[in-house]
């Protein structure tokens, strides 16, 4: 009785959503537009001055290059021009060896040519499935054998769409981590799958079962296990980390209770100019980093509303008035790559189905 219970409710729900077509325009797309290019130039700038240099958090290397390369190609930026070109170059030599690195160059080489970086984006995967620890979770991850994925003998021609499929199979151990690193892991996988990459069955359930016994009781995700305090962006990441895991184990977001709890999380309190309970570093509350991950969970779940709140309007609004005179958000290349990413929904490119549009054709 459950299921068709549950159906019931989200046909009922779907059927309220309002078109995405109809809430984009309620944005000033001119001055979207402007940002976005602004953003850009920000972003090229940092590149003409060398400012996209590897930085240490934690005693581990991280880089700027790959979130940087996933916002040109959603910002359109021309993919011929040499900073653009240098961006992927250092993408493309440089090692695989940071889960979060590792998983957005996923999504940025998906949406650039995935049948040109096919053997690249699998070398993603197989570093993403060693690395996954018992529990099903990630950490920043450590490099992994991958010379037995190369490139083809002969690249494909351009325009390429029909791709042949590239099988993963765990090789490594992997060692557990936090909801952070695991939530772009889920998105990383997800790129794969665009690519015709066919990752483990064992590594998407392992990864869904991380996420069910992690949830609070209030819908929500903290950082690590249950029982801490759920707070705004490992609530939203973990939402749309759960709603991609589902869709590639052959299920629908809007179907299944945990996101609804989730999405009734958010709601309640509900913020586009703050990370809502999050409280552990004071000077620095992770809002950009916050709303890139809203953009995702309200994407891969299939809703522009949280309650009454059209998240794409009013999430867009508060970016625009963010803005730096310099093009840039905070003056810090992350938040102005999840700026231009949430002005972009660039996960619409991963969106599932929703149930009122199929009705609709």
């Amino acid at each position: 009785m459950l299921l068709p219970l549950a159906l019931a409710l989200s046909l009922q729900d779907a059927a309220k959503e309002p078109k995405r077509e109809d809430v984009i325009r309620k944005v000033d797309r001119a001055a979207v537009e402007r940002a976005i290019k602004k953003g850009v130039d920000h972003l090229y700038w940092r590149v003409d001055n060398n400012a996209l240099r590897p930085f240490d958090y934690q005693g581990r290397k991280q880089r700027y290059d790959d979130l940087a390369l996933l916002t040109l190609v959603h910002a359109g930026a021309d993919a011929n021009d040499a900073r653009f070109q240098k961006v992927l170059k250092n993408v493309l030599e440089g090692p695989l060896e940071r889960t979060y690195g590792v998983s957005i160059q996923a999504m940025a080489l998906v949406k650039l040519d995935k049948a040109k970086y096919q053997w690249r984006i699998a070398q993603c995967a197989q570093f993403l499935v060693d690395n996954q620890g018992p529990a099903g979770t990630w950490g920043y991850g450590e490099p992994v054998p991958l010379d037995h994925i190369k490139p083809p003998a002969k690249p494909p021609k351009p325009g390429t769409k029909s791709l042949d499929r590239i099988v993963i199979r765990k090789n490594g151990k992997g060692v557990d981590g936090d909801n952070s690193n695991s939530q772009y892991a889920a998105m990383g996988l997800r790129a794969a799958h665009e690519a015709e990459i066919i990752i483990p069955v064992e590594t998407i359930k392992l990864a869904a079962d991380w996420w069910d016994k992690s949830q609070n009781d209030d819908g929500g995700w903290a950082y690590g296990s249950k029982g801490k305090e759920s707070y705004g962006s490992m609530t939203a990441g973990g939402m749309a980390s759960l709603s991609t895991l589902v869709y590639l184990m052959g299920s629908a977001p809007r179907l299944d209770p945990r996101l609804a709890a989730a999405r009734k999380w958010i709601t309640e309190r509900w913020t586009v100019t703050d990370n809502p309970k999050f409280t552990m570093n004071p000077k620095d509350n992770h809002l950009f980093y916050y709303l890139y991950a809203l953009e995702r969970a309200g994407t891969l779940f299939g809703t522009e509303l949280f309650g009454a709140h059209e998240w794409y309007p009013e999430g867009a609004q508060f970016i625009l008035e963010r803005q730096k005179e310099n093009g840039s958000w905070n003056n810090y290349a992350v938040d102005t790559c999840f700026a231009i990413l949430f002005l972009r929904r660039a996960t619409d490119d991963f969106r599932p189905p929703v149930a009122s549009e199929d009705r609709k054709k």
